[in-house]
């Protein structure tokens, strides 16, 4: 399939036909742009919307975020916990997708580097399932206790969505990259 040229705002390697996006063509460069921003764009939405609505007593309910909880987490001065779950669920979900973004539409094939970093990015990008785990976790631990209810809402759906999406996409990245790079 013929690639085109890159437009002349972009970047060196772009501009040079040598970043991976460019390479694919059109059809390709489309669709795994759209993964990588579906992605993020589900990641913000679960972020903000609630994963779990608890329920003390019949009497108190809460509707927990993954924000929200982490924040809750840094007030009640439980720093380790708040650390785990800002580093998997925020800040990583996040360096991924920016560095998926950037091996995509910039980086330069050529360099010795791309593979090496790609490998990384897809074997720490799977990690991002651990926040999963550990809120499903969460909910069945509440469930258990004789005091609480707990109501799943869509903020876990979307989160999940989120970071499957950018596994999918990652690995998109890493089998097109495989494919198109000189070794």
């Amino acid at each position: 399939m013929p690639t085109e040229p890159a437009p002349a705002a972009t970047p060196a390697a772009a501009e040079a036909g040598h970043s991976l996006a460019w390479r694919c063509g059109r059809r390709e460069r489309w669709i795994v742009g759209l993964m990588i921003a579906l992605s993020a764009g589900l990641l913000a939405a679960g972020w903000l919307a609630p994963i779990m609505t608890v329920e003390k007593l019949f009497v108190l309910s809460d509707d927990i975020s993954i924000l929200g909880s982490c924040w809750q987490l840094f007030d009640n001065g439980e720093y380790f916990l708040f650390g785990v779950i800002f580093v998997f669920s925020i800040l990583f979900p996040l360096i991924k997708l920016a560095v998926a973004l950037y091996l995509w539409y910039l980086a330069d094939l050529e360099r010795p580097r791309f593979l090496r970093s790609l490998y990384w990015i897809e074997l720490l990008g799977k990690w991002s399932m651990l926040d999963v785990f550990v809120v499903a976790l969460s909910v069945v631990a509440i469930q258990m206790s004789l005091v609480s209810d707990v109501e799943i809402h869509p903020g876990i759906y979307l989160f999940s969505a989120a970071v499957a999406l950018s596994i999918v996409a990652v690995g998109r990245i890493a089998g097109l990259a495989r494919r198109h790079v000189v070794r």
